[in-house]
């Protein structure tokens, strides 16, 4: 027993040994715990709690009770007081970031550098992404990334640069949507910019970047006014001062006269290749502007013509000229002759006829050129008077002319049918909607030599299976789905066009899953080309089609093209697109569709943006497949 007892002590203080060990190590578990997790809570409840309320829901609060006294010191570099106005911007910056501020989460202080940097890596890798660089989901979530990193703390060293980041992804985006309301967005995050953060070495290059957008993307001369004017006032020496150098706008908007008042002044100026002997050209106006043509001396290397322009100025993109390569017109230049005279003389490789139309009343001149033996416009032989036509009609004999020999039937699937009514609101039944566009887009397109396969011509209900199966056995070359959209909200309204992605929006999700009407069950389908191609086809179709409905006096929005895992484009073996034409839950947007001449619009824009798209792939070069832009 003696001898027992030393090892039983031994044994005993081991024990002990290991107890107060562990005991030490959950106390140093715990202090890390609180020290990591009651910072990120305590700001977020600071953030995002109303003023005058932590108080009340917490006793604990009473602890920042120096920060009421730091609040009324002159001095705005305290740390104690930046917390009530870091709420305040963040209330305030959601208020002007509108939609984008929709998916905001808060993130630790100690994870933004972190969150940062990995933001900064995922937007590198998507730039030089070919297939994923023009998707709209990719970009709107890394904006909200950087979004989130601002608004966790606005006060913090990183916030201007995230949100100058969220910027960025905006103009991306809109760069590949080409959607004037992406661009809007991205001008109100750039300024956000500079109204958050005045002193900050961003702020003036973040407003300068407005102004192009708003000169050179939207076209709008009042917000580019105000915006390069609040440039020269608050940034006088930056170098996006310098850049903006001087014009007859800013001019205008320094002197104080309003844009309204000013002279008229050509601000756009593009073309468009119909064929490797036509073309069209239109210039733009901010006002209504007296123009007109006239052939210029004939030479051996080709023709001029020259547009009159009086008492209008003209921009300076447009006025610096351009040199063309790929179609009929090869040079553009401007001279001014007087204060109240300027030329625009457009040089041509040959020129047989041309002809002139003044749309939208007198804001826009439209010029159809060819070097055909005889001209299909009627337009004037060697002559320079004005021809007044109809400049864009017959816009699907033309595209129909440029079209893809290989590209030959096109199934249409009118959304729902029979017993399926699809959404029903204001007096709009999808079915009706979706198979009185599918019949006119059928028409338009076999009277321009297309074959047209139908998955139902009346009110009949097909599967899913079988509208799909149908286009697969007769061999198609495009599919077309045309449906009608609803959502909770009645001030949901547009065009939305889709093509199969299965890593789809949360948005688009609720789409399908409506459309599908059945658990989601889609067969992985790898990002082929025949997805890629309907991915181009979604962008033609959705550009020519708001670009229609608006030309027809219709006012439409444009939601862009997204990707979303429709049952019916995950199992076709062409090209393959879904087209929302508008939502019946909008009274306004119901009613347009209720109007035989707002559907035929929609009808005619689908056409004209599969036969756009028919055209790319002949590769003869337009505006819109070359992605030349150099003046648009």
């Amino acid at each position: 027993m003696a001898e027992q007892h030393p090892a039983h002590s031994a044994a005993f203080r081991d024990r002990k040994i290991r107890a107060a060990f562990l005991s030490r190590t959950c106390l140093i578990f715990a202090v890390l715990l609180a020290f990591v997790f009651a910072a990120p809570v305590s700001s977020t409840l600071a953030q995002n709690a109303p003023a005058g309320t932590s108080a009340k829901k917490s006793p604990k609060k009473t602890h920042a009770a120096p920060a009421p006294r730091k609040k009324s010191a002159p001095s705005r570099a305290g740390t104690g007081q930046k917390k009530q106005p870091a709420a305040q911007k963040a209330s305030t910056c959601r208020l002007q970031l509108g939609a984008a501020a929709g998916e905001i989460r808060c993130i630790s202080p100690a994870q933004l550098p972190f969150a940062f940097s990995r933001a900064q890596k995922k937007m590198a890798q998507l730039k030089a992404n070919p297939v994923r660089a023009c998707w709209r989901q990719p970009w709107e979530k890394l904006r909200n990334e950087f979004i989130s990193i601002y608004q966790s703390k606005t006060n913090g060293p990183l916030a201007p640069q995230a949100l100058r980041s969220a910027a960025d992804c905006q103009k991306h985006l809109a760069a590949c949507s080409h959607l004037g309301e992406d661009y809007r967005l991205a001008v109100k995050i750039y300024e956000a910019v500079s109204a958050e953060y005045p002193k900050n070495r961003l702020a003036s290059q973040s407003l300068y970047d407005a102004y192009v957008i708003a000169d050179s993307n939207l076209k709008d001369s009042a917000m580019a006014s105000r915006l390069s004017s609040r440039i020269r006032k608050q940034y006088p020496s930056s170098s996006a001062a310098q850049k903006l150098g001087s014009s007859a706008k800013d001019s205008a908007a320094d002197s104080g006269t309003s844009v309204k008042n000013a002279k008229p002044e050509l601000e756009n100026l593009s073309w468009d290749t119909i064929s490797r002997d036509e073309m069209e050209i239109v210039l733009s106006f901010s006002a209504p502007a007296k123009t007109s043509a006239r052939l210029g001396a004939r030479k051996a290397s080709g023709a001029t013509l020259e547009i009159d322009i009086f008492s209008s100025g003209v921009v300076s993109e447009i006025r610096r000229g351009v040199a063309i390569r790929g179609s009929l017109l090869r040079n553009i230049s401007v001279k001014t002759r007087s204060a109240k005279h300027t030329v625009v003389s457009l040089d041509f490789s040959a020129l047989r006829h041309y002809s002139t139309t003044t749309q939208k009343g007198g804001r826009e001149l439209v010029i159809r050129v060819d070097n055909l033996a005889k001209s299909r416009n009627g337009g004037v032989q060697n002559g320079g008077k004005a021809f007044a036509g109809g400049a864009r009609e017959g816009k699907l004999a033309e595209l129909a002319a440029m079209a893809d020999p290989g590209l030959s039937t096109v199934t249409i699937d009118a959304g729902h049918g029979g017993s399926d009514p699809g959404t029903v609101h204001n007096g709009i039944r999808e079915k009706n909607i979706t198979l009185d566009i599918a019949l006119r887009l059928g028409t338009l397109l076999r009277n321009n030599g297309l074959r047209v396969i139908y998955t139902r011509r009346s009110d009949t209900g097909v599967s899913l299976a079988q509208r799909s199966a149908k286009a697969n056995e007769n061999q198609s070359d495009l599919f077309v789905s045309i449906h009608v959209n609803s959502h909770p909200s009645s001030a949901a309204s547009g065009v939305e066009t889709y093509y199969f992605d299965r890593t789809s929006a949360q948005d688009a999700a609720k789409v399908v899953s409506r459309e599908n009407g059945r658990p989601l069950r889609i067969q992985k389908v790898d990002l082929t080309g025949r997805v890629l191609e309907s991915r181009r086809l979604a962008s033609f179709v959705h550009r020519r089609c708001v670009s229609r409905v608006r030309a027809s006096g219709f006012a439409v929005s444009g939601h862009g093209v997204k990707g979303a895992p429709f049952y019916v484009l995950s199992t076709t073996k062409m090209p393959a697109i879904l087209a929302e034409v508008g939502y019946c839950t909008n009274r306004a947007e119901a009613d347009l569709l209720d109007r035989p001449a707002y559907r035929q619009a929609l009808a005619a824009g689908i056409a004209e943006g599969i036969l756009a798209y028919s055209a790319s792939r002949s590769g003869r070069i337009t505006a819109e497949n070359s992605g030349r832009r150099a003046i648009r």
